[in-house]
Order: C-alpha cells, then structure tokens, then sequence
C-alpha cells in the first residue's frame, strides 16, 4: 500500500498537468521551469493574461531535477507537440527540450546567457532554427569595457559550474574579452551541489588569492552561494554578479538586465509567433548596456573602489 501511495505522488503532477491540456483556449503555451516562478515568469504571465488573447498556459516546473523535467516532457508528449508554443526558463531547462523533439513546435526561451555559446541558436540575429527567446545577460563586451573605466583591475578570476554548460560558455567568452583589454583570466571550478563544500571553499579560497576582481556568471547553481563565494574572495577583491539577485547577498556590483522586462520580451515573441512569425527569424532580445540596472551593493566596502562616474545605465543602489 505504501509503495503505491508513493508511486501515485509521483504521478500526480503529471495527471493534474495533462487535465490542464484539455482546453478550448485559442492558443495553448507550456511553460516549463527550472526552479518556479521567478519574476520573468510572472511578467510573462502577466503579459499573456492582459494581451487580450484567448491563451491557456500549461506551466510544469522542474524542482532543478532534471530527469523530472524529461520524464513530464515524455510523459506528456502528444500534448506538448500540440502546443502553439513552448516557453523555457534557464539555459539547463531550454537543452533539455532542445534535446526533446517538439514536432516543429516553436519554442521561446528565456534568462539564457549564452544562447549561441550553448548552440541553442545559430546567431543572435538570425536563430535559424524553431527556437528564440531573450537573454539575461548584458553583452560581456560592454559590461567589461564599463567595469575597465570604472575600477582598477588586471586578474580577473571566473567560476565555472562544469555540470552547467552556460558557465563555461561565459568563461570562454569572457576570456576573449578581457585579452583584448589586456587583462589576466583564469577560470576557477566550484561544483556547489557536490557534497564537499568546505575542501571546495579552501580550495577556491587559494585560487582566488591573486584576483583583483571575481565574476560570477549567470548559473542556476550558484544562485544562493554568492555570500560563500565572497567570503572566499580577497576583502579587496570586486565581485561582479552577471544577475541582479547576487547583489546584497555577497556580489559587490552587477550590470545586469531586469527579468520583469525579460518576461514582458518573450511574452512579445509569443504574440509575434502566435501571429505568423517564424521562430527562426525573430532576433534573441539582448540589452544594450544604456538600457542595463546596474546594481551595487553600498554595504559592501568593496564598492568604494568603484568610480560611479564611469557607470552607464539605471544605477540601483541596495543599502
């Protein structure tokens, strides 16, 4: 009796998903998530329900389980490849339908920070294939130019998660970015959900040692662990978050792009694919760095080494 009580638990999420796909809804968008609702989602839904279409949405999130997330896309496949659209969160989330064949279905990603260094598209401009959406992240060009005027910097050490293939996509772009301005990158390894956290920090702690700034990219993984990692980081050492939401919890500065706009961005994508448009034509929406939050945390000493005259863009102090 207890093994079935535990197999209908389960099963649940998938029974009361596929009621939901029952509908006589206009348009149908499955939207499916890596780690619930963030405020990209809510704007999207926000967008969706005000847009005076007739469209029902199907969400199912993931939990950051990933056989979770394949198991409701097989679970659930005739009725996902009879959506109009299908909507992802995170780089992860978007591979993973990636790697599922959608039938032509489009889909629109979301909070992507590579989508052409993880071949989820062919080039920002032209994706060339059933699949766009908008990025999270400021172009790394233009973050680093700002940050080259604004503070004093020649190391720069980046954190890469190897489990995330986006991290690594960041580091190696990074790379080619900060050689052409000169400076020094190395690429340092923290695997947060490995289990041997403390050897992890003392570790990192050493390889950081050197560092004048440390960027942490945009990783689902290290989403929570921003205050370990600057505890690791030499007391003089800039932390650069790529997103907003490591700022005041142990990123000093993050030029960074607003997931409620996001969300509004690929909600327009869906109304452009549910009107005609081919996925494969719609330019990736990226911020431009005039149109970036640049947020800083003030309690952080580490942000008076930080020149604000030099800082392009909607400054957001946190104090």
């Amino acid at each position: 009796m207890l093994k079935f009580l535990c197999v209908l638990a389960l099963l649940l999420p998938f029974l009361s998903v596929n009621k939901a796909f029952a509908t006589d809804k206009d348009a149908t968008v499955v939207m499916l998530t890596w780690r619930g609702k963030t405020n990209a989602e809510k704007a999207f839904l926000k967008a969706l329900e005000t847009s005076g279409r007739n469209i029902n949405v199907t969400h199912f999130d993931a939990g950051r389980d990933r056989r979770a997330l394949g198991a409701f896309l097989h679970s659930n496949k005739d009725a996902i490849r009879s959506a109009d659209v299908v909507y992802t969160f995170g780089t992860l989330t978007a591979r993973v339908v990636q790697s599922f064949d959608l039938n032509g279905v489009p889909h629109v990603f979301n909070i992507v920070a590579d989508p052409v260094g993880t071949e989820l598209v062919e080039s920002l401009e032209n994706p060339g294939v059933a699949r766009t959406g908008a990025k999270n992240t400021v172009p790394l060009g233009s973050v680093f130019n700002t940050l080259n005027e604004a503070i004093e910097f020649d190391t720069v050490a980046a954190l890469f998660d190897p489990r995330e293939v986006t991290s690594e996509a960041q580091v190696t772009k990074l790379s080619a970015v900060l050689g052409e301005l000169g400076k020094t990158v190395k690429g340092v390894r923290f695997v947060p959900d490995a289990g041997n956290l403390g050897n992890q920090i003392e570790t990192m702690r050493n390889e950081l040692s050197d560092a004048d700034l440390v960027y942490i990219p945009a990783v689902s993984s290290f989403v929570g662990q921003t205050r370990l990692i600057s505890q690791a980081s030499p007391e003089d050492a800039v932390i650069v978050g790529a997103i907003e939401a490591y700022v005041g919890n142990g990123a000093t500065i993050a030029i960074a792009t607003d997931y409620f706009e996001r969300g509004r961005a690929a909600a327009e994508i869906v109304f452009a694919i549910l009107d005609g448009a081919s996925p494969a034509s719609i330019p990736v929406k990226e911020v431009a760095i005039e149109e970036a939050i640049i947020v800083i945390d003030s309690k952080d000493a580490r942000a008076s080494k930080i020149d604000l005259d030099f800082l392009a863009g909607t400054l957001k102090m946190i104090d």
